[in-house]
């Protein structure tokens, strides 16, 4: 293995962006496997984080690795500026490596969380020499990594990360001058009280606007327009024609999107390898390094839990053998692998939603009173009989084997209904006595079934995936069943 430190990419408008080379024993040409990262290409992130494939083991198999930073990040010249150069940057970065005598003309990506962003973002352009992208805890869908889909700040990822990207900013060499350092010393302080950080509004965070632009600019777009459409990867699916090996975790922030991504491409992906040759991990797992262990305050998991036990490297290099190598007869394992939490244990499935699954939907009724253990909220299956001026949400439920487990997503609008999960997937010997002890919590994604297990009703905690309030919660605690 000989590792090349020094390698700078030039991008179209001139700029070379810092570059790293793990070259494998002998003299090639190799498939090629690429990550683009904003954290520093030598960093723990790539070298040893378990949700990651290992770089080492990857080069043994036969991959020369090139590892990036993106522009204005780590070495690479300029400011951060999110997502303004993803694009044309990782196609830029595609083609030179497709001119090098290194590569065999086959390209895969991977990487987690904005590492993400732009494989997606490639993806949708279909170069040809990219056939391949495992994306990881992320989004295709850039408006949907900071906005809910009804346009609700994703404030805690948001100010967070963008204090983050501040402080890296302000600490860089910039063409106007140095920056004042009492800047980074407010964000560095904000990061350690959230009361400040996330105080409203934006425009009183002047530190933080000065060191990251980008955050104002996109709060000033909460809706999903022309500015977040061109970002969309997703809704250009047709035009993908790269197969994805998608992980997430329950309790991931960006799980919803994962799955969604998951779906949409096998539905409408731009090939029949993209189409077939999407695959999905969901772990009992957080997004961010530690939450992945598959341990927290209130609920282990068990060995079997931890990211370390879920072969993550195997299954890169099962699905890069396949697609990369031209391995036909290298069998990828199964399409959809869970973990189950309550059974603690991995299950394989054949895709997603489970395709034994069925759907019955069900009305939130109450008095005005369902906002509490005693409040009054019902269940009906009944539909309501009050005049169409009245709101009354519908309940998507679905069931799946003999026996089921609750799951809750909430929404105001009468177009997207307030969908209860059942899925068996998550039970072992269920009886109805085991599902009379419910804990109620929003799916990965709607309307597709959930696997996450219910157990007793405690108070939401840290551990809680995707967290239910509102309306539904109500329902769930106050409510009752007809």
């Amino acid at each position: 293995m000989y590792i090349d430190t020094s390698v700078a990419v030039p991008m179209r408008d001139r700029v070379t962006l810092a570059t790293d080379l793990w070259q494998p024993a002998g003299t090639g040409p190799w498939p090629v496997l690429l990550a683009r990262t904003p954290y520093g290409r030598t960093s723990t992130v790539h070298l040893g984080n378990p949700k990651l494939p290992d770089i080492r083991a990857l080069v043994d198999s036969g991959y020369l690795v090139v590892v990036q930073d993106v522009r204005g990040t780590g070495e690479s010249p300029g400011l951060m500026e999110p997502h303004r150069f993803d694009q044309s940057d990782t196609v830029d970065t595609l083609a030179w490596i497709a001119d090098q005598d290194w590569c065999n003309g086959s390209v895969g990506m991977w990487g987690a969380s904005y590492m993400g962003f732009p494989q997606w973002q490639a993806a949708a352009l279909a170069p040809p020499v990219l056939r391949a992208i495992a994306p990881a805890m992320t989004s295709a869908d850039i408006y949907r990594a900071w906005y809910s889909s009804q346009g609700a700040v994703s404030q805690g990822t948001l100010f967070n990360w963008s204090a983050r990207m501040a402080v890296a900013n302000l600490s860089r060499p910039r063409s106007d001058g140095p920056p004042d350092p009492r800047d980074a010393a407010s964000v560095r302080a904000a990061l350690e009280d959230v009361d400040t950080l996330y105080s409203l509004p934006i425009a009183h965070q002047d530190a933080l606007l000065r060191g990251l632009p980008w955050l104002g600019e996109m709060l000033a777009h909460p809706d999903y327009d022309a500015y977040w459409k061109r970002l969309a990867a997703l809704d250009h699916s047709s035009a993908i024609t790269a197969p994805a090996l998608n992980v997430t975790g329950w309790y991931d922030v960006f799980a919803r999107e994962v799955v969604r991504s998951y779906t949409t491409m096998r539905r409408s992906g731009g090939s029949v390898s993209a189409r077939d040759g999407q695959q999905l991990i969901i772990g009992p797992w957080g997004h961010g390094d530690g939450a992945d262990l598959g341990v927290f305050p209130d609920r282990s998991f068990g060995p079997a839990g931890s990211v370390k036990a879920a072969a993550i490297t195997p299954a890169h290099l099962r699905f890069y053998d396949r697609w990369l190598k031209g391995g036909v007869e290298v069998d990828p394992g199964a399409r959809v692998r869970i973990f189950v939490m309550g059974l603690d244990r991995w299950r394989e499935e054949d895709d997603w939603p489970l395709p034994d699954t069925r759907y019955e939907d069900y009305f939130l009724r109450s008095a005005g009173r369902a906002n509490s253990a005693e409040g009054d909220g019902q269940l009906h299956r009944a539909p309501p009989t009050t005049t169409a001026a009245t709101r009354t949400p519908t309940i998507r439920s679905i069931r799946s084997r003999p026996w089921a487990e609750r799951h809750w997503a909430s929404t105001d609008s009468p177009v997207q209904p307030i969908r209860p999960m059942w899925n068996a997937a998550t039970t072992s010997s269920a009886t109805p006595a085991n599902h009379s002890r419910n804990r109620w919590r929003s799916p990965a994604t709607s309307p597709s079934p959930c696997t996450c297990p219910r157990r007793e009703q405690p108070a939401p905690s840290a551990a809680t995936p995707l967290g239910l309030t509102g309306m539904a919660g109500s329902a769930s605690t106050g409510g009752v069943l007809r």
